[in-house]
């Protein structure tokens, strides 16, 4: 019923209510969160690419962010791996945008996204290359799961530092290379301990 809301934004915050109700029912139920998911993957693509014929696009799209953060969020409470592997799904055969990969990290248990840093790692540096201070809000929340749950190789540890250190090099936000820096010296100190 949600596909039959023609205002993009509209349609976002009714996904984000029908979680949210959702949520309050049946915490662990995910099938119906997979089906919002993937349509706010689509609609904010769609709105992406369409923008907003009166609204500046940067300050259009930043309102969908609640919804993306509150939908990832309700699915990944108590998810297990099959359901990351879904959302990975999700996220790699539609287009990319941090909103979508930045909530993934940040609301997926920690021991799932230590054990995938790798591939998270890959993907921030190809999907949005040329654009370090995408990278910095990806490798600042990367940090913090890592922190909270580390990998196991000492290689993929350094990796995440190596990126960190190399990408704020080329920020271009104060504000983001400082949250960033703050997570990867902490980071560093406890992973190279």
């Amino acid at each position: 019923m949600v596909r039959g809301i023609a205002e993009p934004l509209c349609a976002s915050y009714t996904c984000a209510y029908l979680a949210r109700v959702g949520h309050t029912m049946s915490p662990n139920a995910k099938d119906y969160l997979n089906l919002l998911v993937d349509f706010m993957f689509k609609i904010y693509a769609q709105s992406y690419n369409k923008g907003h014929p009166t609204v500046e696009k940067a300050k259009y799209m930043s309102l969908f962010d609640p919804t993306v953060d509150w939908l990832l969020q309700c699915l990944a409470y108590q998810a297990d791996r099959s359901v990351f592997k879904d959302v990975w799904t999700m996220y790699t055969t539609n287009e990319k945008h941090v909103v979508f990969l930045k909530s993934i990290i940040r609301y997926f248990p920690s021991e799932i996204i230590s054990v995938a840093v790798g591939v998270i790692t890959a993907s921030i540096k190809t999907d949005f290359a040329g654009k370090p201070d995408d990278q910095l809000v990806l490798i600042k929340e990367l940090g913090l799961a890592c922190l909270r749950s580390p990998p196991k190789k000492a290689e993929l540890k350094l990796d995440i530092i190596n990126f960190g250190w190399e990408t704020m090099g080329k920020a271009t936000s104060a504000d983001k290379y400082m949250d960033s820096s703050i997570v990867l010296i902490e980071f560093s100190i406890k992973s190279l301990n």
